[in-house]
C-alpha cells in the first residue's frame, strides 16, 4: 500500500510540474523538466532496487544495502524542495 500511494503521489507531481512547465514555458522547458525529474521519479518508484544495490559505484565500493526508506525520502526531497529551491532563487525580486 505504501509503494502504490508513493508512486501516485509522485505521478500526480510529477504531472504537474509538467502542466506548469507548459503553460509558464516553452515546449523544451517541458523536455528539460521531464527529463531531469526522472532520477527522483526512480528512486520514489525503484527505491528497493536502488537500495538493494552492492558493488562499485564511481571509484568506490558499496558493501552494505541502503534502506528503501532512505532512497525514497532522496525521491521525495529531490522532487520537492529542489525544484522550490531552485524557483526561489532564480526567479529574483526585480
Amino acid at each position: 500500500m505504501g509503494t502504490l500511494l508513493n508512486r501516485g503521489l509522485s505521478l500526480l507531481i510529477y504531472i504537474g510540474y509538467l502542466v506548469i512547465a507548459y503553460f509558464k514555458g516553452t515546449g523544451t522547458d517541458t523536455l528539460k523538466i521531464a527529463v531531469a525529474l526522472l532520477l527522483p521519479m526512480g528512486c520514489i518508484w525503484f527505491a528497493e532496487a536502488f537500495g538493494g544495490y552492492t558493488g562499485w559505484a564511481h571509484y568506490q565500493i558499496i558493501d552494505t544495502p541502503t534502506p528503501a526508506i532512505l532512497i525514497c525520502a532522496g525521491g521525495w526531497f529531490m522532487l520537492i524542495e529542489l525544484p522550490i529551491l531552485l524557483y526561489i532563487t532564480t526567479s529574483g525580486t526585480s
